[in-house]
């Protein structure tokens, strides 16, 4: 699998593609809802395919999980990966299909622009006849695509050096002068979701939040990843907004690592849909059923994450409360956050 890379956020141009609206020639077919499909006749021409292929942000463990379900459930079907940083991802994706390059059959990123801008494109096939959207909550699915995973914003602590009793409980906890220089925090203009953080933040504490925060000398890292291999090292004492996706496999393999997720609450949110021109149709279809299922979204969320269907085995109880990504309005408010955090 590929490593993580950073994931810049959309230049001028390509805000003016993803905010485009309309006008694009739809490459699926829209209209009246079509009956559902019969999945074991879809798993049956899926098998003649043989194979297809998954692009995705998530944490490699998770979606390891998945795969595994995946192929125990439909035997004989090979899953090609590509895993990229949403940024990275999203680009490779548009490049591929501006040259008519097809090569993905199913995608999961956590980047809402770039799934509204494809859906406005045409980039992704309807899912109205697939048995598992159908069943999925109206709140968090569009017709080409549904939001299948939220993972939580969170404050990482080294429990080697923070006391259970001491940790943050609380946002405005990490504003304490007693942590200064030793907060850990990652580039927030590596996604729209943690710019969204930061904007929750002011609207929630005020402009003066960012403000103090930045005096807190925060050290800042490339992405949550090697923030929490630096923290789980003890170069640091806190790491945020952080996300337990991220943390878990550290946390499995004996790191001294603790996620509190306070209120006000946000995450990243991931979506997946089906490329209108997949290569491999009948899988792609099969894949993405799968992942909107129950199954699937137990092997999505268990112990790691909130799932939009409800009553999933071993899935973070939703908070009340919890808001959902408004990534338009962070993208208006990147340069203010990064004014306010001193970030160049």
């Amino acid at each position: 699998m590929n490593k993580t890379q950073l994931n810049p956020l959309p230049d001028a141009g390509r805000r003016a593609a993803l905010k485009a609206a309309g006008g694009a020639l739809l490459l699926h077919v829209t209209g009246t809802a079509a009956a559902a499909v019969d999945v074991k006749q879809l798993y049956d021409a899926a098998r003649q395919e043989k194979r297809v292929t998954y692009y995705f942000s998530s944490a490699p463990a998770i979606t390891e999980r998945l795969l595994e379900g995946f192929k125990a459930t439909y035997a004989g079907i090979e899953v090609d990966l590509l895993r990229l940083s949403p940024g990275p991802l999203g680009r490779r994706l548009e490049a591929e299909i501006n040259a008519g390059t097809h090569v993905a059959d199913v995608l999961q990123i956590a980047d809402p622009l770039l799934v509204a801008g494809g859906i406005s494109k045409g980039w992704f096939k309807t899912l109205t006849d697939l048995p598992a959207h159908a069943a999925f909550p109206a709140a968090f699915k569009t017709p080409e695509s549904a939001t299948v995973r939220i993972d939580p914003h969170s404050i990482t602590y080294n429990s080697n050096l923070v006391k259970a009793a001491e940790a943050p409980k609380s946002w405005t906890d990490i504003l304490d002068p007693r942590w200064k220089g030793k907060i850990l925090c990652p580039d927030l203009r590596i996604s729209l979701m943690l710019i969204n953080w930061a904007t929750l933040m002011i609207d929630s504490f005020g402009a003066d939040f960012l403000k103090r925060l930045a005096t807190q000398d925060l050290r800042w890292t490339p992405s949550q990843i090697p923030g929490s291999q630096l923290l789980a090292a003890g170069e640091a004492h806190l790491l945020l907004p952080n996300q337990k996706q991220v943390t878990q496999p550290l946390i499995d393999s004996k790191a001294p690592l603790v996620d509190v997720v306070p209120g006000p609450y946000t995450g990243h949110e991931s979506s997946v849909a089906q490329l209108a021109r997949a290569p491999h149709p009948n899988a792609a279809a099969l894949m993405t059923n799968f992942i909107l299922s129950r199954q699937g979204a137990e092997l999505l969320a268990k112990g790691i994450s909130y799932s939009p269907l409800p009553d999933i085995p071993g899935a973070l109880p939703m908070p009340t409360g919890y808001q959902r990504v408004k990534a338009q309005d962070a993208l208006k408010r990147q340069a203010e956050v990064q004014e306010l955090l001193k970030i160049k």
